[in-house]
């Protein structure tokens, strides 16, 4: 099936979630695919006037996905000082959650595909829009649960997609 890691922009709800950031910059999780109970694969982009840069199959676990650390982070809402981090089991995505002066919460998205690369290691971030409120974080939580739906039923239409038509690692 080649093309399925292509960004399909009709395709919205549990398809996609974006998060937009500072000055047109913005982060897209799409392509879900859940082969079985324990992994869950996806897609990450992220933009931005004149960058742009895509990791192909992001793996995450059923208890270890982002949407758990931004849900934390939304019953703690700004009640921390430094960095706040997480990253996914094999590093290729970093987020760094941060307070600001106003006491809202910056989110700093990395990644870095480091095994998808046979040129050398490369990474690209993008900080998206103060979170300014638990609730606005719980929200987003919520939304990239929905996403990546870590309490789901593995889907037979993934059975043997663990990765991207047409990307080797």
């Amino acid at each position: 099936m080649p093309g399925n890691c292509q960004y399909d922009p009709d395709l919205h709800g549990r398809n996609t979630v974006i998060l937009h950031g500072y000055q047109g910059s913005y982060l897209r999780f799409y392509n879900h695919r859940r082969p079985d109970h324990y992994v869950i694969y996806c897609c990450v982009e992220v933009g931005g006037p004149g960058m742009h840069a895509e990791l192909h199959n992001l793996a995450t676990h059923t208890n270890w996905h982002p949407a758990g650390f931004l849900a934390e982070l939304g019953r703690g809402f700004a009640a921390w000082e430094g960095t706040r981090s997480w990253h996914s089991p094999d590093r290729d995505l970093l987020v760094d959650a941060v307070v600001t002066d106003e006491g809202h919460v910056e989110l700093t998205w990395t990644i870095r595909p480091w095994r998808h690369s046979i040129f050398g290691y490369w990474s690209a971030s993008v900080t998206t829009d103060d979170v300014e409120s638990p609730e606005r974080m719980l929200a987003l939580a919520a939304d990239l649960r929905r996403f990546l739906d870590p309490d789901g039923d593995p889907r037979p239409e993934d059975e043997g997609r663990h990765r991207c038509a047409g990307i080797e690692p």
